[in-house]
């Protein structure tokens, strides 16, 4: 598992004006490869499990927070 505050201190170990891009699973027929896009940040998605509803609804979770990162 990667932190957020870990995935912030490896980029700042990157060149300011390096892009950054995130696989996409495409699928053409019966196959299915990965092509690299542009992340959209408005399409991602941040999944927070904290509330005391949460946490009893998804017990496995254990007020967890996700960041779903999408192109």
């Amino acid at each position: 598992m990667t932190t957020v505050a870990q995935m912030i201190e490896w980029l700042k170990t990157l060149p300011k004006d390096a892009e950054v891009q995130c696989g996409v699973e495409e699928t053409c027929g019966y196959g299915h490869y990965m092509r690299m896009t542009e992340v959209d940040f408005d399409a991602s998605d941040i999944l927070s499990f904290a509330s005391p509803e949460d946490r009893a609804k998804y017990p496995n979770m254990g007020g967890r927070v996700i960041v779903q990162i999408r192109g």
